[in-house]
């Protein structure tokens, strides 16, 4: 006979019991370069801590790097909750500033409690994230930049009309003239005939 899925819950949450320190944190978080991101991280304990410890580590091919200013990829930016937080709320958060793309992978918190033992969390992805691009197409042009432009397309297109229309004219003008004199040496010539 085969255990049943109760009797495989009830052998699970015996476990954990036993263990009588749970960790959680979120399955993935984002940051943007440059930036600063916070990784949550919370237990839980069958007792009342009266004290403790917690580490972060990024997992790398296998090996864990320990997320601290001892660390050369992480110095001088890393923050730690306040052993307050960590006691009496039960908060093992850290904040990592300065994010460089080399920081996006898988961190894990793990908190240590001398009188109920160890747990680590199931790990949170951190994935960070190129700062938006601004640029031209963010600008957007003032109402009065765009009246004006308006206005001296208006004005250029009317003073080309113009300018063709009086253009226009004076060559009729000046056809008007020759024809007047045409008309004049016409008559003139055929006076001289008569």
């Amino acid at each position: 006979m085969t255990p049943g899925p109760l009797l495989w819950t009830l052998a699970l949450i015996a476990g954990c019991w036993a263990q009588g320190l749970w960790v959680s944190q979120p399955s993935s978080v984002q940051g943007t370069e440059g930036g600063s991101v916070t990784l949550p991280c919370a237990y839980n304990s069958t007792r009342e801590p009266r004290l403790g410890s917690y580490t972060w580590v990024k997992e790398v091919a296998g090996a864990r790097l320990e997320l601290s200013d001892g660390t050369q990829e992480f110095r001088g930016r890393v923050s730690w909750a306040r052993d307050r937080s960590f006691l009496r709320e039960r908060r093992a958060d850290v904040e990592l500033r300065d994010l460089r793309p080399y920081d996006t992978g898988t961190y894990r918190c793990l908190v240590k409690i001398p009188t109920v033992g160890e747990g680590a969390g199931n790990g949170t992805w951190l994935q960070v994230l190129k700062p938006a691009r601004s640029g031209p197409t963010d600008v957007k042009p003032d109402r009065f930049v765009l009246l004006w432009l308006f206005l001296r397309g208006l004005i250029c297109i009317f003073g080309l009309a113009a300018g063709a229309m009086g253009t226009s004219l004076l060559y009729q003008r000046k056809l008007s003239r020759r024809r007047q004199r045409r008309v004049r040496e016409l008559q003139a010539k055929a006076q001289l005939r008569m």
